[in-house]
C-alpha cells in the first residue's frame, strides 16, 4: 500500500476478454479497499487509433484527479510514463504506475516499472498438464478444468513512495 486514493485503469474494450477481467479484478480490489469507484477513471484504450494519442488526452484531462494509475499491459504503462514525464509529474511522489506482466520494458523503462507478474511460464506449464490428461485419457465427456495461477505485485520505482514513518 503506497497510499493511492484515486486509482485509473488503462484498460482495452470489453470485448477484449483480458482487458475486461483485469477491469474486473480492478474494481474489485477498490472495493475491498473502502474505495469508491469513479468510472471517469475507468478509460479504455482502442487499438483501432493511436495509443499513444488516447493516453495522453486521458492524462491531460483537467477534469480527472488521480494519483495512481494501473495499465493491463506494459505498452500502456510505458505510455503512461512517457507522457508524465512530458507533463514533468514525478513518479512515483506524484503518480504511482503499475502495468501487467513482467517483461523487459518493465525492468527497463525510467523508472523501473511496478507490474503484476501472471508467472506465464508456470500458467503454460499447467495447460500442457491439463492438455496431455486429456490427450492420454481420452474421455471426451470429462469436464473441462480450472487452474488459477496465483500473480505477484513486483514493487519497483514506478510506484516505490519514499515515506516517513
Amino acid at each position: 500500500n503506497v497510499g493511492c486514493k484515486n486509482i485509473a485503469i488503462l484498460s482495452t474494450p470489453d470485448h477484449v476478454n483480458v482487458g475486461a477481467l483485469r477491469t474486473i479484478g480492478y474494481k474489485r480490489a477498490l472495493e475491498e479497499k473502502g474505495i469508491t469507484i469513479n468510472e471517469d477513471l475507468i478509460f479504455k484504450v482502442n487499438d483501432n487509433s493511436s495509443i499513444t494519442e488516447q493516453i495522453s488526452a486521458f492524462m491531460h484531462n483537467s477534469t480527472l484527479n488521480y494519483d495512481g494509475v494501473v495499465a493491463v499491459n506494459e505498452i500502456y504503462a510505458a505510455n503512461v510514463i512517457k507522457i508524465a514525464k512530458e507533463k514533468d509529474l514525478q513518479i512515483p511522489n506524484e503518480l504511482c504506475v503499475v502495468g501487467f506482466t513482467d517483461g523487459l520494458i518493465s525492468s527497463f523503462s525510467t523508472p523501473s516499472l511496478s507490474t503484476i507478474d501472471q508467472h506465464g511460464i508456470t500458467i503454460g506449464e499447467h495447460a500442457a498438464e491439463l492438455l496431455l490428461d486429456r490427450i492420454q485419457n481420452k474421455d471426451i465427456n470429462k469436464e473441462y478444468q480450472r487452474k488459477v495461477i496465483s500473480t505477484d505485485l513486483i514493487i519497483r520505482k514506478s510506484s516505490e513512495k519514499n515515506t516517513v514513518l
